[in-house]
């Protein structure tokens, strides 16, 4: 495998969920998306992810819902808890506009697996396993992506990876241009019994939307 020097819109560095969800929806919307993974071969994620509601209304717009529900548990309602006492209380069927009103205890092999399917549906989406970034190149056309399976080039590139990039972030030769963005993130939820999720808030708490 020698890359791909022809070049496509996107080209999104993962194959997780995160880098799967970012290519399928760039691929709605007609563009040409090349997935860069590090790992020689296709593997789910292990662990689990609280998908809220706003996701799960994507999902349902992509007709995987059902298949994902059928493989999590349901949570009806958040608490905030600081020093042991609830500070916030919230039902999601009580709040306006949620597209479903549950958020949902998933496995991320489920996720995963759900994306892999919808992605595989759309031959504007190509994904390289055994391709592991060295660096970035910039320049009037849009950016060169030097990996270990080759150069592969795109008017864009997305970091969709579960861990941080380099320190200092991937090498990147940028003359004059700025189109070249990455960024990584992760969440972490914990699940209490009775189908509510609680966050133990120390120092400083966030609300996820």
């Amino acid at each position: 495998m020698t890359g791909s020097t022809t070049g496509t819109d996107c080209v999104v560095v993962g194959a997780g969920p995160t880098g799967l969800m970012t290519a399928l929806l760039l691929a709605r919307t007609g563009r040409t998306v090349e997935v860069l993974e590090r790992r020689p071969a296709a593997e789910p994620p292990p662990g689990g992810v609280v998908l809220q509601p706003a996701t799960l209304g994507l999902f349902e717009q992509l007709g995987a819902l059902d298949a994902l529900t059928a493989t999590g548990s349901r949570i009806t309602g958040v608490d905030e808890v600081v020093g042991g006492a609830v500070t916030y209380a919230a039902d999601y069927a009580d709040l306006p506009g949620v597209p479903v009103p549950f958020a949902l205890a998933v496995p991320l092999r489920a996720v995963w697996g759900a994306l892999t399917d919808l992605v595989g549906r759309h031959a504007e989406v190509r994904t390289v396993f055994g391709a592991e970034v060295d660096g970035i190149d910039q320049d009037d056309a849009g950016c060169v992506v030097r990996t270990s399976a080759g150069a592969h080039r795109g008017r864009f590139v997305v970091g969709a990876t579960a861990s941080s990039p380099p320190s200092g972030g991937w090498p990147v030769s940028r003359p004059r241009s700025t189109r070249c963005r990455g960024a990584s993130s992760s969440r972490r939820c914990r699940a209490r019994p009775g189908g509510r999720a609680g966050c133990a808030a120390t120092a400083r708490s966030a609300r996820s939307s």
